[in-house]
C-alpha cells in the first residue's frame, strides 16, 4: 500500500510538473496586456494608457480563467472612452499571463464591453514577450 502511494504521488508530481513546464517553457511564452508604446498597425477598438487601481471580480468572466482590475484612465488613444474614467480591464489568468497588479501602468489595446452594471470592460489583447522583443528589435 506504501509503495501504491509513493507511485501516486510521484506520478501526480512529474504530471503537474509537466503541464506547468509545457505552457511555458521558456520566458518568450510569458504574456502581458501591458505595451510601452502602440505597436504599428495595431487592430483594437480601444487603445488607451491606464494605471491599476485594484482587483475586483466580473459576473461574465468568472475568477478562474481570467484576471479582472479597476483601472483609471490615463490617456485615450483610440476609442469611446474618456480621460480619468474607471474601466475594468479583463486579461487572461494561465501560468503564462503576467497577473494584474495594482499600481501596473502602460498602454492596453484591446476591445469593449459592458458589464451587467453598464462598466465599461476592455477585454485586453496580451503580446507575449518573445513577439515584442521581435517586434521592437525590428523598429530600430
Amino acid at each position: 500500500m506504501l509503495m501504491l502511494r509513493w507511485f501516486v504521488f510521484v506520478l501526480v508530481t512529474v504530471w503537474c510538473s509537466f503541464s506547468t513546464a509545457l505552457a511555458c517553457r521558456s520566458p518568450d511564452s510569458i504574456t502581458t496586456p501591458f505595451y510601452d508604446d502602440i505597436p504599428t498597425g495595431a487592430d483594437a477598438q480601444a487603445i488607451v494608457e491606464v494605471t491599476v487601481m485594484g482587483l475586483t471580480t466580473s459576473a461574465r468572466y468568472p475568477r478562474r480563467g481570467y484576471s479582472v482590475a479597476w483601472a483609471k484612465i490615463i490617456k485615450v488613444h483610440r476609442g469611446p472612452l474618456k480621460k480619468y474614467d474607471t474601466i475594468k480591464i479583463v486579461t487572461g489568468s494561465s501560468s503564462c499571463d503576467i497577473p494584474l497588479a495594482v499600481g501596473q501602468r502602460g498602454i492596453v489595446l484591446g476591445e469593449l464591453d459592458r458589464d451587467p452594471e453598464a462598466v465599461f470592460e476592455l477585454i485586453a489583447i496580451s503580446e507575449t514577450l518573445g513577439v515584442r522583443r521581435n517586434r521592437t528589435s525590428t523598429k530600430k
